[in-house]
């Protein structure tokens, strides 16, 4: 095995963030000028499209790549630790549900998934999260095996 494919998870609040007001824009523009609204409806597919997958090689030269409509746009070189070990474990995270001057009686959203870091001396790379373990359990052991270091893990 040459690389493993990590597809990430892509929240849909940023998408809706910057997705939404294109779609009310074409909204409006339409009864003005259609050329342009269907630009932006095209512009909003886009950015409701846009995925990206960690992509890490045996050699450990990695880099994220970018798709939108499924289609590879662009790739970004990705520096990480090399890791001593893989550890895979269960891990809460926290998701606040409001920004800025808004009153905070907005509920924080409280949830767990199963990840997978780098672990190197004292610090480590979260490199993947899912919230499936079957998946994070398969792809730890694909990494581990390409990259010849030892397993920790806590899901079984």
């Amino acid at each position: 095995m040459d690389k493993v494919i990590l597809k990430q998870v892509v929240s849909i609040r940023p998408k809706i963030a910057f997705g939404l007001p294109v779609v009310l824009l074409a909204v409006l523009i339409s009864r003005e000028d259609i050329l342009v609204s269907i630009l932006l409806f095209l512009l909003a597919a886009v950015i409701f499209t846009i995925s990206q997958n960690l992509i890490i090689t045996k050699k450990f030269n990695n880099y994220y790549r970018y798709y939108t409509l499924g289609l590879p746009v662009f790739k970004i070189k990705k520096s990480l630790l090399f890791p001593e070990y893989i550890s895979l474990f269960n891990q809460g995270f926290i998701q606040t549900n409001h920004e800025g001057f808004s009153p905070n009686n907005l509920v924080d959203t409280k949830y767990k998934m199963y990840t997978i870091k780098f672990f190197k001396d004292n610090r480590n790379d979260m490199v993947f999260q899912s919230r499936k373990k079957d998946l994070v359990v398969g792809l730890g052991k694909d990494l581990c095996g390409m990259l010849n270091v030892e397993l920790y893990n806590t899901l079984e």
